[in-house]
């Protein structure tokens, strides 16, 4: 699953970046959209507290994924890797 989630959050970012978009700009929207597909999954009853949430964790955390995929020569592996550790120290906790 979370290479699913890697594939397609790094897939909008490249998409977005080859249809002339910044980096910055790829990236937010890899993020904006990446958040938002969490919105079921973290759905409270509230649109506003829901969105806050997955935009706030599961948006900056795609942000993170993405500049780790950038530093490390575009590997998906290293976003993976992180993507992996991320969800294991939150379930630890």
């Amino acid at each position: 699953m979370l290479m699913g989630e890697e594939l397609l959050g790094i897939g909008i970012l490249e998409t977005a970046r080859n249809k002339g978009l910044s980096l910055m700009s790829s990236s937010l929207l890899s993020a904006l959209i990446f958040g938002l597909m969490h919105s079921f999954v973290y759905w409270d009853g509230s649109i506003f507290s829901t969105l806050l949430h997955v935009l706030l964790l599961q948006g900056v955390a795609r942000l993170i994924f993405n500049s780790v995929y950038l530093k490390t020569n575009r590997s998906i592996w290293g976003s993976w890797l992180s993507h992996v550790l991320v969800d294991i120290v939150t379930l630890i906790f």
